[in-house]
């Protein structure tokens, strides 16, 4: 075992909970996610794709069954894990976004919809290498794959990320 290896294994002990391996999936979520203009609308979003980029077999699941029903059961249950965790984070993911905002790495913008915001990396204040650091390559290479299954996630509202992302795949969703 190299020391990335050691690394990461450290990392992903307690990957759910550790705020040093959510902020750092976050920025790579905002920063391979955004739109041309820079915003990911809704943070809301963030919370299931942290979940959702956190592990291969749920980014195989989205990439195999693309626009069609889950009809292995298992994979229902594994995409539907995603979606529950993702609504048990939202109140971290929502604290580490004007977290980060303060610190000033993120630039966090008023949507139309009560406590919604959209997101802005500021690149700038990061280190050269911060993003592209191997360590995480496989995340970014999962973040990728997550981007090329469900297009347009930075723009999607939350109502059709839900749909594209969990309903059209038979998983039953509720929003809060």
């Amino acid at each position: 075992m190299d020391k990335r290896d050691s690394i990461k294994r450290r990392l992903n002990f307690i990957s759910g909970e550790d705020f040093y391996f959510l902020t750092y999936e976050l920025l790579l979520l905002v920063d391979i996610l955004t739109a041309a203009n820079g915003m990911f609308r809704d943070h809301r979003k963030l919370s299931y794709l942290v979940q959702l980029a956190g592990g291969e077999k749920v980014v195989r699941i989205l990439e195999r069954y693309e626009d069609r029903t889950i009809s292995n059961a298992e994979d229902r249950e594994q995409l539907f894990v995603t979606f529950a965790n993702g609504e048990l984070n939202k109140r971290e993911i929502f604290k580490l976004v004007f977290a980060l905002e303060r610190r000033g790495f993120l630039r966090v913008e008023r949507a139309a919809t009560p406590e919604v915001v959209d997101v802005q990396l500021n690149r700038s204040v990061l280190p050269a290498d911060f993003l592209t650091n191997e360590v995480f390559g496989a995340d970014r290479a999962r973040i990728s794959r997550i981007k090329k299954a469900v297009p347009r996630l930075s723009t999607l509202t939350m109502e059709t990320f839900l749909q594209k992302v969990y309903e059209s795949r038979g998983v039953n969703v509720w929003a809060l």
